[in-house]
């Protein structure tokens, strides 16, 4: 089992645009989603619960592409915006 401490966008545990294991390729740090559940844009933030030991994050979290507060969705929620390869 993997420890997974939450990683943020520039932050040492991952930087933007590497593959995190577990999720799917184009699901990484910096990419432009859609979070289908509510209907809105973001731009993958973190990955994962703070602090949490998981072995595939269940979660990531999302700013607002003009800026804003950041919210938690479920992974199953999350959708490719554009061509995010």
């Amino acid at each position: 089992m993997s420890k997974s401490v939450r990683a943020h966008a520039g932050g040492p545990a991952q930087a933007s645009g590497d593959h995190i294991k577990g999720l799917p390729q184009w699901l990484r740090l910096g990419a432009r989603v859609i979070d289908v559940a509510g209907d809105r844009e973001g731009i993958v933030h973190g990955v994962g619960e703070p602090f949490g030991v998981e072995e595939t994050p269940s979660c990531v979290w999302l700013l607002p592409p003009g800026g804003g507060c950041e919210w938690r969705v479920d992974v199953a929620s999350v959708r490719r915006l554009g061509n995010n390869a």
